[in-house]
């Protein structure tokens, strides 16, 4: 079983993002600031979701001062699309949906092509192989799933 861990200064966030992870069978560590987080280094998570913004230090430095584990900095469109994604792991979800639920009220003004760029922007990041795609697929003319 694959283990994330969270650093989070934000317990109600926090609790949310395991409650989700577990749900989908993931394990989770937790931890509010970079001195606990650096404490979930010793049980060796597969992943680290790391807060910005810390309380005893900066997010991206806590990154930085690892060496096995590699940064990949998203947007917030593309942290918000990968979420939705994941809560939606396996299901085939359209252009128009991620619209209304990643952009939503600001979605008006937003067509079903900048999903499309979106998409492949955070596919670029997360991707083993941009040519094979494992986690995010396309169905032709129809959208896209999510998962392994």
């Amino acid at each position: 079983m694959e283990t994330i861990g969270i650093i989070e200064d934000d317990e109600l966030l926090g609790q949310a993002l395991a409650i989700a992870l577990r749900k989908e069978g993931y394990e989770t560590l937790s931890a509010v600031n970079c001195r606990e987080g650096r404490g979930l280094l010793e049980k060796n998570p597969d992943l680290l979701l790391i807060d910005i913004n810390l309380p005893d230090g900066d997010g991206i430095s806590f990154c930085r001062d690892m060496r096995r584990y590699q940064e990949i900095p998203l947007t917030m469109k593309e942290y918000r699309l990968l979420e939705y994604l994941a809560k939606n792991k396996g299901q085939l979800l359209t252009k128009n949906q991620i619209l209304e639920q990643v952009w939503d009220v600001d979605g008006a003004f937003v067509g079903e092509n900048t999903v499309s760029v979106t998409v492949n922007r955070l596919r670029r990041k997360i991707e083993p192989d941009g040519a094979d795609p494992v986690y995010i697929k396309n169905v032709f003319g129809q959208g896209y799933v999510f998962g392994e």
